[in-house]
């Protein structure tokens, strides 16, 4: 209805140019001269169809304006992801998942151990550096990006034992398909493993600062920029 309001204005310009051009006062086209008559047909038809025209444009403009808008979620962060992850291992704690049955608490005690433990190293950086300092914005992106491989694994497993043929893998225990599952599981709980342990380097390694906490910052950031085993954590791909 807004767009037709905005109309109002042309309807009423096209109604003073027909007094205009067709009554006596005006041009006075059809008057009983056919040439007249014949350019005030045409004028007459050139402005229905503009005003036709604008019409239709405000009413296909109002229909789109009444679509529902369009729903964007918000990226999930790596925190959220790790936790929702660990609340899913978590409740598979109670269901039978053959030949992950071994692995399964294991698993789920990674996600709680990791998010203790990057908990525990946001806690550690606010504490050594601001927050404004190049150096804990460097800290704070490379274990976003640690976290996100983490999580990456941890969305793989859970793929594979919700896809995993139980039935089948019970019936036959040297079924192929079954037996790369279970190597792909394997496989990317150790890669998490090893994550683990490198979080624990970069934790002994901030914890350590303060031993040189007298060096000035400059050398401070230049050896952790060279530190081993920073530079894991930062280079480490799979």
């Amino acid at each position: 209805m807004k767009y037709l309001k905005k109309l109002i204005p042309v309807y009423a310009g096209f109604l003073l140019a027909v007094v205009l051009i067709y009554s006596k006062f005006g041009l006075h086209l059809i008057n009983g001269n056919p040439l007249r008559t014949v350019a005030g047909i045409v004028i007459m038809a050139l402005m229905i169809g503009l005003v036709f025209y604008l019409t239709l444009s405000a009413v296909h403009a109002a229909k789109i304006d009444e679509l529902p808008a369009i729903e964007t979620k918000a990226p999930v962060s790596e925190n959220q992801r790790l936790n929702d992850f660990t609340e899913f291992y978590r409740r598979m704690g109670n269901a039978n998942l053959g030949p992950f049955e071994e692995r399964k608490k294991e698993i789920y005690d990674l996600c709680v151990s990791m998010k203790q433990k990057n908990d525990n190293l946001q806690k550690l950086l606010r504490e050594s550096f601001s927050t404004e300092d190049l150096t804990y914005n460097t800290y704070v992106n490379t274990l976003n990006e640690v976290m996100k491989i983490f999580n990456n694994n941890l969305g793989g497993i859970k793929k594979r034992i919700e896809v995993f043929d139980y039935n089948e893998w019970s019936n036959d225990k040297s079924d192929e398909h079954a037996t790369a599952y279970i190597s792909e599981v394997e496989d990317l709980y150790k890669k998490n493993y090893v994550v683990i342990d490198h979080i624990d380097d970069l934790m002994h390694e901030l914890v350590n600062l303060d031993d040189i906490s007298d060096v000035p910052l400059e050398k401070v950031n230049r050896l952790i920029e060279q530190t081993q085993d920073y530079k894991k954590i930062k280079e480490r791909q799979w």
